[in-house]
This record gives structure tokens, sequence and C-alpha cells, in this order.
């Protein structure tokens, strides 16, 4: 799956590279002005687009603003270049640029400003159809009677490069409405406002975003706070970050992403972005891929991270950090479609807050569906029921999952199921404590791990008989014996076990997952182990070292010295792992397990208890984590009538 992935986003940026080429020059130069700030006027630029071509100002060397006092109709291939000096302004009377289909229009190192667009929209630029390329430009401070503020894209292609996008507002997209091709390209989006939705960019054709910034944008009565993508949308996006983006109004998608259509994200960070629902991401009935993804520190009411309604969602090499939610869903709420999260770690997520003490999955959050779990670790996250996982419908299954340090302030540390169907293979739950210190706790509460009925398949450890683990393999009572949340290599955090684990050579003969979560082979020992890590052994170094000197004949025979340096004892060093295995370890396959029916559905118990309490373990720094994520970012005023997610009517 993880190849099939990459090759199918590789040939998605090859395609990208061949569009980019600016409109060549096909006429001889035009000169705005001559050598003064007087002489670039607006009717010396009119005269100079009538031949198209390449167009450069000579307006002394001091910054200029030209005032347009009516939109610019390219009909001709042109260039217009700026040399980071020229301005265009609209004084937000009219707008500013328009491109004909079928004609070239490139603009460098300039600056549109306060235009303002009518019905059409693109109060900087509209495009009908052309080719158009802005580089190490500025489209700012615009806005228009319709659509977007600053750009309007139908058909045609529009590459942003080494550009910024900033401070526009319009009725529908904020800064950008596209129906064609557009690649932004280490470019800067910020500080735009939509009215309604995607407050950067509204999405209907096909979207390539590479290393790139999104940040304030905003929605005030749509969805999607930096992007929306309707259901013909497609989206690539590569190390990108988007940051602090958010809707505003109640019942509103996607403080960053809000999508219909077809995303897939690379490599990229989103944090702290805010929404009534789906914090991070909202995916309605669309399809939503992410690999190496970071998603930290994102607000919602319901999936705090992402909210998928009825769609289909992969996360591959990713990471949950820090969002949360106050009703269902720290890390993800899936309320119907598909998930599968394979080699994901989410810690320390949050659900409730001290008016919401009921709510549930401090993790995860599954309302209905089918979600599937593979090599992931759920740690230090925390709920009124379910501190890792709630199941209220559908199904969810953990194959080879680490769920530990998870806290519930009324029942089901690790896991509460109030129906659906919970299956556990080859997985660990381990309480907030350490088993062997349980009886010594004081006054720290300590929930069961697991509330409702859960089904096992064989070869799970937990920590204490909640779960009522009994089939083949499986260890009740018996302590994990964990390592720290830490970076024991590979793209996410996990916990590694012990050398004393019993987890270690444990697991399912058969079946098992190729790798572990770190992407080590399985297994290493005889047999897999439990858990979403595979503990491989160090080596054991053994060095012994002899030496014989012989002297030269005339020395006495008594005399000749033979030095032997001491034995070298075996030494066992720390148990840290390289991800590097032994060559003769071999991979165990077999056929994929078959879930039993479902179990019994048990209600939840009297909604009360103490406010939620947060896992004690410190949480470690990863250096490929964003700083200091908060929990305390903005999220939607509570409502007292609030009712757990069930997916936008």
């Amino acid at each position: 799956m993880t190849r099939r992935f990459a090759l199918s986003l590789a040939a998605g940026v090859l395609a990208l590279t061949a569009s980019i080429r600016p409109p060549a020059a096909v006429r001889a130069d035009a000169v705005v002005g001559s050598g003064t700030a007087a002489s670039c006027t607006e009717s010396a630029l009119d005269a100079a687009l009538l031949a198209g071509g390449r167009v450069r100002f000579d307006c002394g060397a001091a910054p200029k603003v030209i005032v347009i006092t009516a939109i610019k109709n390219i009909a001709r291939d042109t260039v217009l270049e700026g040399d980071d000096l020229i301005v265009l302004s609209g004084e937000d009377k009219v707008g500013l640029v328009r491109v004909a289909a079928g004609v070239a229009f490139g603009l460098n190192h300039m600056t549109l400003t306060a235009g303002h667009g009518g019905s059409d929209g693109g109060g900087a630029l509209f495009n009908a159809g052309g080719t158009v390329v802005l580089d190490h430009s500025t489209l700012q401070d615009s806005t228009a009677d319709g659509v977007a503020g600053a750009l309007v894209s139908r058909g045609g292609s529009v590459v942003l490069s080494d550009s910024e996008v900033r401070g526009n507002k319009g009725p529908a997209a904020g800064a950008i409405f596209s129906t064609g091709t557009l690649d932004v390209l280490r470019s800067t989006m910020h500080d735009n406002i939509a009215v309604a939705s995607g407050g950067a960019m509204q999405v209907y054709g096909a979207v390539t975003i590479r290393d790139s910034t999104f940040e304030r944008n905003r929605a005030d009565e749509g969805d999607g706070g930096a992007l929306y993508v309707a259901k013909t949308g497609r989206v690539a996006m590569f190390g990108t970050r988007l940051s602090d983006n958010g809707t505003v109004a109640e019942n509103r998608y996607g403080g960053g992403i809000a999508s219909s259509g077809a995303v897939t994200i690379t490599d990229s960070t989103l944090i702290h972005n805010y929404a009534y629902q789906g914090g991070g991401i909202r995916n309605d009935h669309g399809s939503l891929a992410l690999m190496g993804v970071t998603l930290a520190a994102n607000a919602a009411y319901g999936g705090g991270g992402i909210l998928n309604d009825g769609g289909a969602v992969t996360l591959i090499d990713s990471t949950f950090e820090e969002d949360r939610a106050l009703l269902a869903g720290g890390g993800m709420a899936n309320n119907g479609g598909t998930a599968s999260l394979d080699r994901v770690t989410i810690s320390h997520c949050l659900v409730g807050d001290e008016t919401h003490l009921t709510s549930g999955g401090g993790g995860l959050y599954v309302g209905s569906g089918a979600v599937d779990l593979t090599n992931v670790t759920l740690s230090g996250n925390s709920a009124g029921y379910g501190g890792a996982l709630f199941s209220q419908d559908g199904s969810t299954t953990l194959g080879n999952a680490t769920l530990i340090d998870n806290a519930s302030t009324v029942a089901g540390d690790a896991v509460y199921r109030n129906g659906g169907l919970v299956v556990l293979r080859g997985s660990i739950l381990a309480g907030r404590l350490p088993m062997a210190v349980r009886t010594d706790i004081g006054t720290v509460r300590q929930q069961a791990l697991c509330g409702g009925a859960i089904t096992s398949l064989g070869y799970n450890l937990a920590e204490d008989t909640s779960c009522q683990l009994n089939k083949t393999g499986d260890h009740d009572a018996d302590p994990a014996l964990l390592g720290p949340l830490a970076d024991n290599g590979g793209p996410t955090l996990t916990h590694l076990p012990r050398p004393d684990s019993l987890a270690i050579d444990t697991g399912a003969p058969v079946g098992c997952p190729a790798t572990d979560q770190r992407g080590v082979p399985r297994p290493y020992g005889a047999r897999c182990d439990k858990g979403a890590v595979e503990y491989v052994a160090p080596p054991t170094a053994t060095a012994t070292a002899t030496a014989t000197a012989t002297l030269p004949s005339t020395v006495p025979p008594s005399a000749t010295a033979t030095s032997s340096s001491p034995d070298v004892p075996s030494a066992t060093p720390s148990p840290s792992v390289s991800p590097t295995v032994s060559a003769s370890a071999t991979t165990e396959t077999g056929p994929t397990d078959v879930s039993p029916s479902p179990t019994a559905t048990v209600g939840p118990p009297s909604p009360t208890g103490p406010s939620p309490v947060g896992s004690e373990t410190a949480t470690p720094t990863r250096s490929t984590s964003p700083t200091a994520a908060s929990t305390s970012q903005p999220s939607p005023s509570a409502m007292s009538t609030a009712t757990v997610p069930t997916g936008e009517t």
C-alpha cells in the first residue's frame, strides 16, 4: 500500500514539473516610464500592453504605485517585470487584470493590491482560461462582489511560485477560486477571509501545493478555514504547514481543510486549527490520504484532529499530538465510511473539559463505519469514557496496537464499548501506572482498562482483568513492562518493550503485520511480539585480544616476554533498539482475520465523575514535532445543548 501511494504521488509531481513553464516573450520589449516616477502612469502602461511581450518598468530607484482606474485586459502573451518596485493598485474600486482564454500572462516581482472585482470575482486577477504564472509576486488586500477576493481562475492554469497572497476577502472564497489547474510552490497564504467557505482557497479543479504555508485564514459562515475542496476537487499537498486557520460559525466544519473531493497530504503539519467539527480536517464522503503528517493542538467539538463523515481515510506514518474535542474524538472521530491507520501514534489528546465530563474517545471515537488500526500506539489520551477509544457503533479492529497510559474519568481507561464491535488481536492494553506499583498508588484513581464487552481474537495482553481476555495466547492481569513514549526509530514515537516484557515472542504465530510501527521486519525471534513494536535484542559484544612479542636472541630465554590483554567480558548494551535486524529474521504471513459477530451492547454508566485526568507520563519532545503545541488554542464557544456529533445533516 505504501509503495503504491508513493508511486501515485511521484507521478503527480512529474506532471506538475512539466507544466510549470513561464510564458515566452514573443515580441520586442516595451518599457513603461522614462526613468522618473512621474513618467510611470496608467496610460504609459496601457500603451505598453497593446503590443504584449516583455514589459519592463523604468520608474526610478524608489518603489512606485501606479493607480489603475480600468481593468487591464490581457489579449496577447505578456510578461510584466516589476523588479520588486512596482505596485498596481485599484484603490478598492476596480479589478486589476483579466487574462483571456488561450493567452499566457506572467507577473514577476510585482504586487497587485486593493483591487475590487465585480460579480465574476477576482479583484486582483481574473483568468478566463489562459496560462498564468506569478513569480515572487504578491496579491493583497483585494475584494470582489462575487466568488473570490484576489484571484478567480476558470479553466486554464495558474502557477504561484515564491509568492504571497494575503489580506484578501471574498463572499465565497477568501482569496482564490479555481476550476482549472493550480500549482502553489514555496508560497504563503495568510490572513484571508471567506464570508462562506475556503478562507484561503476554494478548489473545484486540480491543485498541487508544495513547501508552502497557510496561516490565520478564516471562513466566517462556511467550511474550510484554509481550503475548501469540492467533490470535483483534487489536492496533492507536500511539505506544507497549515496553522491557526479556522471556521467561526456553529455547525461548520474543517478548520484547516474541508473536503468532499480527493486530498492527499505528505510530510506536512496541521497545527492550532479550529472548527465546530473537524478541527484539522473534515472529510465529507471524499477520499483522504495522509503520509508522514502531524496533526497537533487542533480543536473542535467533535474530531479535534480529523472528522471523517462517510468517506475513506488512510493514514500512514502519521501523528496526532495534543488535539482536543469537547465531546468526541480528541484525535479523530469516524462517523461512517472507512478509516485505515497504519504506523500511527495518537498521544496526549483530550476530550472534555470541566463542563463536559461524560465525553468519549480521547484518542479515537467511532460513531459508525469500519475502522482498522494496525501497528498503532495510543498513549496518554484522556476522556470521560474511553481514554484511548470509544465505540458507539460500527466496527473497530486493533491489530498489534499498543494502548498505554490513557485515562478516563468515568469508565474505560483504554477502551469503552457502548455499542458496535471492538476486536483485539496481538495488542497490549496497559494502565496509567506500571502494574508493579499499582498496589501502592495512594489517592491516584485507576480505572479499569476496558468498559463493555470486548472481542478477543487471541494473543493480547492486558494489565487487568476488565477486558476479559480468554482466547489462545491472551495474557490477562500481567504487566506489560514497556518503556516510555520515545523516539525508538521510525517516523513516530513508540513504547519499546523492556527485555523482560511478556509481550516478546508471544504474539500470533501467523498473520502478524510484516513490519512493526517503526518499519522493523517481524518477527525478530521465534514469533511476533504483542503490540506495535517488535523488540530486537541488542547484539552481544565479546572482544578478546592476545599479543605475543619475541625479543632478540641475545636476551636470555628467561627474559622472553609474552603479553596477553585481559579477557573482556561479554557486554550487553542498554535496550535502546536499532531498526537493523538480524539477517536470520524472517517474516511470517498468514490469512486475514475474520471478525466474529458483534457482542451485546452495553449501556454507559451514570455520567458522573471528576474532571478529566491527564496522563502522568511527560510528553517527550521529538525534533520533527511542531513547537510547544498547546491544548488551549481557540475552539468554538461551548454550547450547553451540544450532542455527540453524528455528521452533517
